[in-house]
């Protein structure tokens, strides 16, 4: 379940999906990207790039969106001090 949070970020939800198989989703978005042909504008050249965090709720834990958001956030914020194409996993 994809959601737009902004203008160079989205969210998505794969509420039935674990945290090993969210982060083989993860890569497969990260290496789609990678393939992507850089995009020429004037003499600038810009290759894309992907930073994903991933988080999870614990099993049995409580259920809070802030504070998935939050992990997911700091799981980006990772990915991205990392450089681009990284796949950081909040555990």
């Amino acid at each position: 379940l994809p959601v737009d949070l902004a203008e160079d970020r989205f969210l998505a939800f794969l509420p039935y999906t674990d945290i090993d198989g969210a982060e083989r989703v993860g890569r497969r978005i990260a290496a789609a990207v990678r393939s992507c042909e850089p995009v020429h504008a004037g003499e600038h050249v810009y290759r894309m790039s992907v930073s994903v965090g991933i988080a999870a709720l614990k099993p049995g834990g409580p259920v809070g969106f802030a504070k998935i958001m939050r992990d997911a956030s700091m799981a980006v914020r990772a990915a991205q001090l990392k450089g681009g194409g990284r796949v950081v996993v909040k555990r």
